[in-house]
């Protein structure tokens, strides 16, 4: 007697892309965990994929307005594999942002983000046959200052204020409603703003 096998349906989950809808560069490197208000999916951290931090670099100075006008990553950045030691900064500076979002910070976080700031900048000044000129210095070490700096400014001004979670129930995009009046409501309106536009068509018909 032929036993046959019962097929189990499997679900396509498309692959996950970096996204760029927070506005600033902490709300931006927070979005890299993705899904985490999925109840259908578990969440997706793109930082813990092979030079995660340097991808979602690169693709933020081709995506994002605050990263359009840093230098380039320097070229032995650019080469080299991301450290474990340089992962987990990135892990741990998000991990502050999540807390400072949930006002659920503790003072070691602020010394962190105060230690991070100082690294060293992205342009450098110097003197060559007499005449001045600048190069850049972009390490992947000075783009997590940036970050840190970035946060500091972040949540001690008004702008804090700004601050949305994307009206989706299942999408967990946080950004800076920058808008007349405030009336953002999707991370982007090409796809929570267009699912959600889908979904009322479908439940007037």
């Amino acid at each position: 007697m032929n036993s046959s096998k019962i097929s189990t349906p499997q679900i396509n989950t498309p692959k996950l892309d970096f996204v760029f809808y927070g506005g600033c560069p902490s709300l931006d490197l927070f979005n890299t965990l993705r899904r985490r208000k999925d109840p259908q999916h578990v969440t997706e951290d793109l930082l813990l994929q092979q030079d995660g931090l340097k991808k979602w670099l690169l693709k933020a100075q081709h995506r994002s307005g605050w990263a359009e006008l840093l230098p380039p990553l320097h070229p032995n950045a650019r080469n080299a594999v991301v450290s474990k030691d340089l992962q987990t900064q990135a892990i741990q500076l998000r991990s502050i942002i999540e807390r400072l979002l949930a006002k659920d910070f503790v003072p070691e976080d602020i010394h962190t983000l105060n230690q991070m700031a100082q690294l060293k900048p992205y342009w450098q000044l110097s003197i060559e046959d007499g005449v001045l000129v600048t190069k850049h210095n972009l390490e992947l070490e000075s783009v997590l200052g940036l970050i840190a700096e970035d946060c500091m400014q972040l949540f001690s001004s008004n702008l804090c204020e700004k601050i949305k979670e994307c009206a989706h129930e299942r999408c967990g995009i946080v950004f800076l409603d920058r808008s007349n009046g405030s009336k953002r409501n999707w991370c982007s309106m090409k796809e929570c703003g267009n699912r959600a536009k889908a979904s009322r068509f479908a439940q007037k018909d």
